[in-house]
């Protein structure tokens, strides 16, 4: 999620993913794009903020205490337009990770699985702060992070998502 992406173009955020070849899309809602069974990459647009949604893309970030991954130094660039969230959100294996960048720097990183800590690194963030690392937390951080409410974000916004596959 880029909470000053309105600048960036759908090619140049596929081009960021290595998807870049993509040529095939439809027009999805944010239900479906937030399914564990969508496997394209979706790219969402509300006023300045740009959602950004793939079962691969957290894979390609690192949410421990590693080299940063090709893509986390991407975003770090792209942060100086404007803070960065990227995360992963598994209830059903009890995983939950995230990264936030902000001016040109990941600043924050942690992972959670099955209740143990396995990374948490950076101070809190207005967006995290004081967070629960649970299912529950992660809908408070993208809704801290987006200022809208998860549920009106998901279902009640109408928000177009153009899927890319």
């Amino acid at each position: 999620m880029f909470g000053k992406g309105a600048s960036l173009t759908d090619k140049s955020i596929l081009n960021l993913l290595g998807r870049g070849s993509e040529n095939n899309s439809a027009v999805i809602n944010m239900e479906d794009a937030t399914s564990s069974e969508f496997d394209g990459i979706g790219i969402a647009r509300l006023k300045e903020l740009l959602m950004v949604f793939g079962i691969d893309i957290p894979h390609s970030c690192s949410f421990e205490n590693e080299p940063l991954s090709i893509l986390d130094r991407d975003l770090e660039t792209l942060s100086k337009e404007g803070d960065i969230l990227c995360f992963s959100l598994n209830g059903r294996m009890d995983t939950y990770a995230w990264s936030v960048y902000s001016n040109g720097k990941r600043v924050r990183t942690k992972a959670i699985a099955e209740g143990k800590i396995l990374s948490d690194l950076g101070a809190e963030t207005k967006y995290d702060r004081g967070l629960d690392a649970d299912q529950d937390g992660m809908i408070r951080l993208i809704e801290n992070f987006t200022g809208y409410d998860y549920g009106d974000l998901i279902f009640e916004q109408d928000i177009p998502v153009k899927a890319y596959y």
